[in-house]
């Protein structure tokens, strides 16, 4: 005979629990437009103009590149390069996704079968 919670399982309406509108755990009315978030905040500090006509952001795009001239500031510079050039991709090691692969228990088949979708998935890749 069947738990009471298969029982009760087998009983639950399919599909979506809530009925539209309803589920308590959605903001009803989402997130505000351009207000009340941080970002939206430092936006408006960041172009302030000061009496030179320079904007708080030029002063701190400035500051950032001078502390990389005077000293080793490896973060500043960082900082820099990600904003000019975006963040560095990370290359992807078959060997250690077949090795965490093979860790999870998946069969050398299943591992086979993961590679030859990699390696083809690859050569779709746009250069």
């Amino acid at each position: 005979m069947a738990s009471l919670k298969t029982q009760q399982r087998k009983n639950r309406p399919r599909g979506k629990p809530f009925q539209k509108g309803g589920d308590p755990r959605v903001n009803p009315g989402g997130r505000p437009l351009n207000g009340a978030s941080i970002t939206y905040y430092l936006r408006q500090v960041l172009a302030e103009v000061d009496d030179e006509g320079v904007t708080k952001a030029q002063r701190i795009a400035e500051k950032a590149v001078r502390m990389v001239l005077e000293g080793d500031n490896v973060t500043a510079l960082r900082e820099i390069l990600e904003r000019i050039d975006g963040k560095v991709t990370q290359p992807i090691s078959l060997e250690r996704i077949e090795r965490q692969l093979s860790d999870d228990g998946w069969t050398p088949d299943d591992i086979a079968h993961v590679k030859a979708e990699y390696e083809r998935l690859l050569t779709q890749r746009p250069s």
